[in-house]
């Protein structure tokens, strides 16, 4: 007993140098919660390639149109058509800076021809294009129906990118004499498809009308020019306009056309691209997952600290098992 009194002494002055530590781990598993767990780690991985997925093969999702509002350029090309009624005999009386339309006016119509003269100006700061174009008439002519088309050069300069030759086409008509018409309206455009986002649309940037256009007196009426000009997929149109009829007289012996042309803000439908669609998708996705995963989260750990489950406390050495609740 003296030995191992002294042992013991010995022991506690002179400590032993430490060879091996066994250290004791528990583990806590819930078998409810690897579920939640799983869950969770599945949602992730989902919600960062669903909107690629969502992009790629929905088809309602390809086909998504988006509205831009921009502000685009109107050049006037100095090009036009007119065509003027007598009113005492119905005669028509037309002309245009196409060689072809005033060829086979004179040459197979009972039309007279009168080439106009034309003044354009253009005001930065309200973006309003004024046309003056001054018809020479015959003093016995009575005009009380008055059309015309005018060419323009329409292009945006912001995404979506249009470039296209187009027009405007404007009527007016009065029960009495006329020796000129104003009116006031803005540019419009319209296209029956959306645009493209990606690029330049160039798909209509050609004139509806050139000097090879008219090859038949069937295609000269004004009607048939407004049928024509319709019947393209992207154009622009003098909408929401006001015109006043100029009365005349017998020493009338000019009829002027004054259209005030304001080119303000339209509005332009597009299909966005594969990049802005991915963007939007993924932003919208990304949301979800952070939301998602704060209220999993929340649900993981109140699950735990208020032990609503029940657990299984594990030695890994000795591999014996407890149960908490």
């Amino acid at each position: 007993s003296t030995q191992s009194t002294w042992g013991y002494i010995l022991l506690r002055l002179v400590p032993m140098p430490l060879v091996y530590r066994e250290e004791v781990v528990r583990w806590h598993r819930a078998s409810c919660c690897s579920f939640a767990f799983a869950f969770a780690a599945l949602s992730f991985i989902l919600l960062l390639i669903a909107p690629l997925l969502f992009v790629l093969y929905t088809p309602r999702f390809q086909k998504t149109q988006n509205q831009i509002d921009l502000t685009p350029t109107a050049s006037f090309s100095s090009n036009y058509i007119y065509s003027l009624t007598d009113g005492a005999n119905g005669t028509i009386q037309t002309g245009s800076t196409y060689s072809s339309f005033n060829s086979l006016a004179q040459a197979t119509t009972g039309y007279s021809y009168a080439a106009a003269s034309v003044t354009s100006s253009t005001n930065a700061n309200t973006l309003l294009t004024t046309v003056t174009v001054t018809v020479p008439v015959a003093s016995t002519f009575q005009p009380v129906q008055a059309s015309i088309y005018l060419a323009f050069s329409y292009q945006t300069t912001d995404y979506p990118i249009v470039t296209l030759q187009s027009g405007l086409l404007f009527s007016a008509s009065a029960g009495y004499r006329g020796s000129g018409v104003s009116a006031t309206g803005f540019l419009k455009f319209h296209s029956t498809d959306p645009l493209n986002y990606g690029g330049n649309d160039t798909s209509w940037n050609w004139t509806p009308f050139n000097s090879s256009s008219f090859t038949a007196s069937s295609q000269l009426p004004f009607s048939s020019i407004i049928t024509n000009y319709m019947s393209r997929k992207q154009l622009t149109l003098f909408e929401n306009s006001n015109y006043a009829w100029s009365p005349g007289s017998t020493s009338t012996t000019t009829f002027v056309f004054t259209l005030y042309i304001y080119n303000l803000k339209n509005s332009f439908t597009y299909k966005p691209n594969f990049m802005e669609a991915f963007v939007w998708g993924w932003a919208q996705y990304i949301t979800i997952f952070f939301i998602s995963y704060w209220i999993l989260g929340i649900t993981n750990r109140f699950v735990f600290q208020e032990q609503l489950v029940q657990t299984q406390s594990t030695d890994p050495l000795t591999k014996a098992s407890k149960k908490y609740f």
